[in-house]
């Protein structure tokens, strides 16, 4: 009997009641923490499943915009094999970008995979560089009226290849620019007349020379250096496919040259041309030349 009351007494005992309590919501904490690190750790782990997953489509989405990007803009330029660095924060790709100097491959710069800018280049009295001593070409409108014009090829090397950029007097059709050139010279880009006539006039005070990366035009010749088969369609669904992948500026400056070649054909108004200095001498004879600026260049 005494036994039963001592029980009884235990379990209406105020304090022995209260710590059963603690115990049972210390235990409940205990296990709702425990699940909510669960949750966490699965939807951390499952974040970072997905980066991975994701992360190479993006980059392939950013290195096309890139790569598209210089199939419209850009002096016989090209984008060389990508290099892709996926992490989990701060992925990046790089890619070299390349001149072709008669077939052969001169490296300019690295490119990013989210950079389109153009270059800060170095002006001096023998011309404008890149950062690596690359010459860069620079082209003249034909329509606007230019203090001075340069055909001076008496620096060119026999033992080296050579780039050139020409400005013509005139506008020619690619079809008639095609007997314009000794046999032994094929121009493997063509500058294209994207300019209306209200940019035209704007240019005539401020008499602008464009550098190799602000050009707009149509390469002849492949990333290996093999003929393109029709040109100017290859142009425009090089340009269709950059409109599409690019976003903000760069899209704009590309609609701007789809509107350009959607209101008229657009004509041609400088040439590169890349070979030995003895071939490149002939350029100079051609009345149609009215500057001619000198670029990469490689040692035969």
């Amino acid at each position: 009997m005494k036994n039963t009351e001592n029980d009884l007494d235990a379990i209406f005992n105020h304090d022995d009641s209260t710590n059963l309590f603690k115990q049972a919501k210390r235990k409940n904490i205990q296990q709702n923490v425990f699940i909510n690190l669960i949750l966490v750790l699965s939807t951390v782990a499952l974040l970072v499943i997905i980066k991975w997953w994701i992360t190479p489509y993006l980059l392939t989405q950013d290195t096309a915009k890139v790569e598209t990007y210089y199939t419209v803009f850009g002096a016989n330029m090209y984008v060389g094999q990508w290099q892709e660095h996926p992490k989990l924060l701060g992925s990046s790709a790089t890619a070299p970008v390349y001149k072709l100097v008669d077939g052969i491959p001169v490296e300019l710069k690295t490119v990013q995979h989210k950079n389109n800018t153009v270059d800060a280049f170095v002006y001096s009295d023998h011309g404008v560089f890149r950062t690596n001593g690359q010459k860069v070409m620079t082209f003249m409108h034909p329509n606007v009226m230019y203090k001075e014009y340069n055909k001076d090829l008496t620096s060119l090397q026999e033992d080296t290849l050579y780039e050139v950029a020409l400005s013509f007097s005139r506008s020619f059709t690619p079809e008639e620019l095609e007997s314009q050139f000794p046999e032994s010279l094929t121009p493997s880009w063509l500058w294209l007349d994207v300019f209306d006539e209200n940019g035209v006039k704007a240019m005539q005070k401020e008499q602008p020379i464009f550098t190799e990366d602000e050009v707009v035009g149509i390469s002849t010749v492949d990333q290996s250096g093999a003929l393109i088969e029709n040109p100017a369609a290859h142009f425009q669904e090089d340009l269709k496919l950059s409109i599409s992948k690019n976003r903000g500026t760069d899209k704009e400056k590309l609609m701007q040259v789809k509107e350009a070649i959607d209101r008229e054909s657009p004509e041609v108004i400088g040439a590169v041309v890349t070979g030995s200095a003895k071939d490149l001498q002939q350029l100079k004879q051609l009345d149609f030349v009215k500057n001619i600026t000198i670029g990469a260049s490689v040692h035969n």
